[in-house]
């Protein structure tokens, strides 16, 4: 690999190697603008919102991306006049490194040629459309114009909106066929801009370094006790909140010198050598307190957010048909259709709603939307033909294509990827069949399709067509009940297929853990000095009179180390995660803005695609998962072996997607927390993702570092799992192998995961001649047992056993024999029973989730565990969807 590709992870300072060289010039960049312009650094905290009451007010996946990226679109318009003014390098948070928008701007406005190899892209595979910024950001800026510098950012982004208005008006009058007449157009604008009042909310903090300043690089003692005192104050009607920087073990070693009258000058700290007398000194300066001035601008965002403005409406008659809480546009002469139900409305005179049935770009038939979700349907649109401006002028803006892959075609993804795989090696009957389909695809416009599959199709022909039309064929509907051609389609899919296609598509929602505490530097989540140094700067402390006092606080926060955080997240967000979900698996990223991430994938790919955004999260990847997850071994082991390169793709906070592509993310330490939920293609969106936000606070709730999988099953009831993840995070931090660089790679080796054995689990289940219903008698004999060993009055080995002997009697009754296994391409060891493996490996992880881990806990259901476990996992072994019956599995 050539010393290139590592130029950005080069450390600042070698000694203390816990942020980059361009991190360090960025911050430094950041203070010196201030500098240059005769001022002292102020702390800027903006947040736009409300978020997800506004994206989750969705009918379809569009609505639902649409949502997310015109908040992500704003955010980059609060951003831009600020770096303009400054540049973009005073933005600590988030990274502006890399961002299409970003590069977009720079390229086009500041004149500043960049290659980029998606600029040319004419669908939305390009990076433009996804939503990478979250709608929170910090930055430096001149203290004296931080006001102008926020009136600047409330301009942008009023102009941007209304600029956004204006065009959905006219696009709206000319879609119904109405004349562009200024009275139109402004009732219009009118109705729109009522309806948007307040949104986006911009709530600010602006703290300034000069009250702690001394005119110097000394800390301004007066300034110091009132930021203490004004910390102190927050603390007290804010129970419950961590304690603040300034209780830092780490400050609180400097604090005690600075309150000293003797020490050789104000505020110096020093650490000698006995033995020669040498000292070490060092003087804190504004800069240190950076972590408390944050702080103190969280607190004031948050003061300010709990502020919140009311301006009542009136709304006469039927609500918008999406959110139902705005009256719907109208014209001025439709005024009267307002109270006339939507049964009766085509009776009436006809409404604008009506005239735009035949536009796909405003939605379903007989839709009547207020003017906040018509925005939300028109913003695909729109900012696909403002990507095809920036690209090419005012010709390119109808050419470039943009789509959302539908739920449906989620669902029936995996299907259409054994059509493509299969049609080279159809028999008579099946050859009739694929006919039938292809005649009845004729005339049928193409849909989207996840990114990875159109790849493998592209330059397919007949293959490719088909393909693409046969999901919007099934998607027509007729009173929401298929049509006899419809069904005459499922029955010849069933024929190729030898299977039902697929009805049900996965939801995940993900959002890491603790990033408060990652951000302010808390002493919980940080890692001793002593780690964080170069070992012989830190052996060479260690021997100084006092050095060992500081070489075991926690390292402190950093305006230096949150922008590192910011890098990390930023690259998970722009590389990591789109890689992992569309280009690994059949799935399509909605949006990642960092921590928090939103996707959709088929339902055979769910379990991997968790597994794998986790460990790409962190950068760590537990061995001792290998032989459940194999899948997931085999891609990695193909992708290093194509970059040719030896190391893992996956380890020690880093991952390589490719041979010139080293990209740090968050390290093993931290952690982050999933939901995910299985629904039916037909279910409504807004009750799934309800749904996904429960699973994900059912995770959270679970001591973070966790899981929770719920199924929703069309014809009622639901089914749900949650477990830790079992690997990551800090000592003591439950069930799970902790994060340790030098030990991790053994530790895990001996430990499995709950993710990986209800992988094994499910592809056992999912082999041809191992019946399901051994879950199924497993379940019954289950609710008869005691729920733990404390309840059973056993020890623990003994209640292990006896649940293994139970479920391993049930798993080797219902087919899960050596033979079995052997007849399907799986090998075992010739000792090794895999009935009994199985059996003890839920057992084990089941023991291992439910016992107490501290003195305040008491055990949990073990059998509940389990049954949670059986069931989903049974689920997700039906037929087609499960990865067992392809010719490898647990025991390779």
């Amino acid at each position: 690999m050539k010393l290139g590709h590592l130029w950005r992870l080069l450390p600042a300072d070698s000694r203390v190697p816990d942020h980059s060289i361009w991190e360090h010039l960025a911050l430094t960049s950041a203070i010196a603008t201030s500098f240059a312009t005769g001022n002292v650094p102020a702390l800027l905290h903006v947040s736009l919102g409300p978020v997800q009451s506004f994206i989750e007010q969705a009918r379809t996946l569009s609505d639902l991306w649409a949502g997310s990226h015109l908040l992500s679109y704003l955010a980059w318009y609060a951003v831009k006049p600020i770096a303009e003014a400054f540049g973009p390098d005073v933005v600590i948070y988030p990274s502006l490194w890399g961002v299409p928008l970003v590069d977009v701007w720079l390229q086009n406005e500041k004149g500043i040629p960049l290659e980029l190899p998606w600029w040319e892209m004419q669908s939305d595979a390009n990076p433009l459309f996804r939503a990478a910024l979250p709608n929170v950001f910090v930055a430096l800026v001149p203290e004296k114009e931080g006001n102008a510098v926020l009136h600047r950012v409330q301009a942008s982004v009023a102009k941007a909106l209304d600029e956004i208005v204006q065009a959905m008006v006219q696009r709206l009058l000319e879609d119904a066929g109405e004349p562009l007449s200024e009275e139109k157009t402004n009732y219009l604008a009118v109705q729109v801009k009522e309806h948007l009042e307040g949104f986006p909310e911009l709530k600010y903090a602006l703290v300034p370094f000069s009250p702690i300043t001394n005119g110097g690089e000394s800390i301004n003692p007066e300034g110091y006790q009132r930021l203490k005192e004004l910390i102190g104050k927050f603390r007290e009607i804010q129970e419950g909140k961590p304690s603040s920087f300034l209780d830092h073990p780490f400050w609180k070693v400097l604090e005690d010198k600075l309150e000293k009258k003797d020490s050789r000058c104000p505020g110096e700290w020093a650490i000698s050598d006995v033995n020669t007398g040498f000292s070490v000194r060092y003087q804190p300066n504004p800069g240190s307190l950076y972590p408390a001035l944050r702080e103190l601008a969280d607190d004031y965002l948050a003061m300010a957010k709990s502020v919140r403005d009311f301006n009542p409406q009136v709304h006469e008659g039927f609500r918008c048909d999406l959110c139902g809480e705005r009256q719907w546009l109208s014209l001025p002469e439709e005024e009267h259709t307002r109270g006339v139900p939507p049964g009766k409305r085509r009776s009436a005179n006809k409404t604008i709603w009506l005239r735009l049935e035949d536009k796909p770009i405003w939605g379903r038939k007989g839709e009547h939307l207020c003017g906040r979700c018509a925005l939300k349907r028109f913003w695909p649109a729109y900012f696909s033909e403002q990507v095809a401006r920036w690209q090419g002028g005012e010709e390119a803006g109808r050419r470039m294509h943009r789509f959302v892959v539908s739920t449906h075609t989620m669902a029936l993804a995996r299907d259409l990827q054994a059509l493509e795989e299969r049609w080279s090696k159809l028999d008579s009957e099946q050859k009739r069949a694929w006919e039938a389909i292809v005649q009845a695809t004729e005339g049928v416009s193409p849909v989207a399709l996840p990114r990875s599959l159109a790849v493998e199709l592209q330059g397919k022909g007949e293959v490719e067509r088909l393909v693409r039309r046969l999901p919007a064929l099934l998607e027509e509907r007729e009173e929401e009940k298929p049509s006899e051609r419809q069904r005459e389609i499922l029955r010849q899919m069933t024929s190729l297929l030898g299977r039902s296609p697929e009805r049900y598509y996965a939801l995940i929602l993900m959002d890491g853990d603790r990033m408060g505490q990652w951000v302010s530097g808390d002493p919980q989540v940080m890692i001793p000095l002593k780690k964080c140094w170069h070992s012989k700067l830190a052996n060479y402390v260690q021997g100084l009179q006092g050095g060992l006092d500081l070489l075991n606080c926690p390292r402190p926060g950093s305006a230096s180390h949150h922008q590192a955080l910011s890098g990390a997240l930023n690259t998970f967000a722009l590389q990591v995660a789109p890689w992992v979900v569309e280009e690994l698996f059949l799935g399509r990223l909605i949006y990642c803005g960092g921590d928090d991430l939103l996707a959709m994938v088929s339902v055979d790919d769910l379990l991997p695609c968790m597994f794998m955004l986790r460990c790409a999260f962190s950068g760590i990847f537990p061995t001792g998962d290998r032989n459940a997850v194999w899948s997931l071994y085999e891609q990695l082991k193909a992708i290093q072996d194509e970059m040719g390169a030896e190391g893992d793709v996956i380890a020690r906070g880093y991952v390589r997607k490719g041979k010139s592509s080293i990209l740090r993310v968050m390290g093993g330490r931290a952690t982050a927390s999933m939901g995910a939920v299985v629904a039916h293609h037909m279910s409504p969106l807004s009750s799934v993702l309800r749904q996904l936000r429960a699973a994900e606070k059912a995770a959270k709730s679970n001591g973070r570092n966790s899981f929770s999988i719920r199924i929703l099953k069309r014809a009622g009831g639901a089914l749900s799992y949650t477990a830790r993840w079992g690997f990551g995070g800090i000592n003591g931090s439950g069930p799970d192998v902790p994060y340790d660089p030098e030990n991790f790679k053994s530790y895990s080796a001996r430990e499995r995961s709950p993710m990986s054995a209800l992988f094994e689990l499910r592809d056992a289940l999912a082999i041809p001649g191992v019946s399901r219903r051994a879950v199924y008698n497993a379940l019954v004999w289950l609710n008869g047992m005691p729920p733990n060993p404390e309840a059973g009055k056993l020890e623990p080995e003994e209640y292990q056993r006896m649940l293994e002997d139970l479920l391993a009697y049930q798993f080797k009754r219902q087919g899960m024999r050596s033979e079995t296994f052997r007849k399907a391409g799986i090998h075992w060891e010739a000792n090794e029973d895999p009935a009994t493996r199985i059996a003890h490996t839920l057992v084990n992880v089941a023991l291992g989730q439910c016992r107490p881990h501290t003195d305040r806990d008491g055990w949990r259901s073990v059998t509940e565990h389990l049954s949670h476990m059986l069931q989903v996992a049974e689920f997700l072994a039906r037929e087609g969807r499960a990865l067992g019956n392809s010719g490898k599995g647990g025991g390779q």
